[in-house]
């Protein structure tokens, strides 16, 4: 009877939870919006600029740079702990291959210790194998390299573009630095420089 009492209860409580995942559903059906993650993306896509004006270079930074800036900073951080982890197990791994191989120094072949000694030395090495496998086709150390060079790239075009300096300068002695045509000449090269760098590390990366 108890039985009986709990399994109607769950079903009770299952028919709630599915009603109330489809209330958004409903929701969204009816207000004529997208109801997955790729429509919202795919909404977000097509209203990345706005066609009724001319993009400004702080609608650049803000939808083009700073998302893909911050993919890089997460990516070279998720890669960089990858490969300290790697670099970690192997190095504990080979301590261990080492001890075991040390304390089996003093048992005959034929001994129990020896024996668990041979098979925890293969299961050590077996896991660096694994391990290295496991790295080289992830490709988490070039990953790594790649990640950090082009987000360290990034952020000293944005740096100098920001404070006007380097070639950000004033591009023609002709044109005093605050004028618009020299403004917009600064947001061009900005723009070119910050492409060809992405452009250089998916090249790089494929």
């Amino acid at each position: 009877m108890e039985f009986n009492i709990i399994a109607r209860y769950l079903k009770s409580r299952r028919r709630q939870l599915y009603g109330q995942r489809l209330e958004p559903q409903v929701q969204y059906q009816q207000q004529g919006q997208p109801q997955n993650k790729e429509e919202f993306n795919s909404t977000a896509v097509e209203s990345y600029y706005d066609a009724n004006k001319t993009p400004e270079i702080s609608d650049y930074i803000q939808k083009r740079f700073l998302p893909v800036f911050h993919s890089y900073k997460t990516k070279t951080k998720i890669n960089a702990q990858r490969f300290q982890l790697w670099r970690s197990s192997i190095i504990i791994l080979t301590l261990f291959i080492v001890i075991f191989d040390v304390a089996a120094l003093g048992y005959y072949a034929g001994s129990r210790f020896f024996s668990f000694a041979t098979i925890a030395s293969s299961i050590a090495a077996a896991l660096i194998l694994g391990s290295t496998a496991f790295v080289q086709l992830t490709r988490s150390q070039e990953n790594l390299l790649l990640f950090s060079t082009t987000s360290k790239r990034l952020e000293r075009e944005y740096q100098l573009f920001m404070l006007k300096a380097g070639v950000y300068s004033s591009l023609d002695s002709s044109i005093t630095t605050d004028s618009d045509a020299d403004n917009k000449n600064k947001s061009k090269l900005f723009v070119e420089n910050i492409e060809n760098i992405l452009s250089d590390s998916f090249r790089v990366s494929t």
